[in-house]
């Protein structure tokens, strides 16, 4: 989803900056710790944040819509 596009960059850079505190691990194990961190966060971010905002405005959609007397889709995700 577009939350893991916007929080790995983050994930990544934030890693960098805090290198040290990872200085025992090794390279594999650092790239499973940044893409666990990065899928929990934009997780968390599609749940709490993409899916409510998607039904917000599919649900503004209809109601301006049907008061148009517009026919709005079935297809229209809920």
């Amino acid at each position: 989803s577009f939350s893991f596009y916007l929080v790995h960059q983050i994930i990544i850079r934030w890693h960098a900056d805090y290198a040290a505190l990872f200085g025992d691990l090794s390279n594999g194990m650092r790239l499973a710790g940044v893409l666990s961190a990065s899928l929990a966060i934009s997780m968390l971010i599609y749940h709490l944040v993409e899916i409510p905002a998607r039904r917000f405005i599919v649900q503004t959609f209809r109601r301006r819509h049907s008061r148009a007397g517009v026919a709005v889709s079935a297809a229209t995700p809920q």
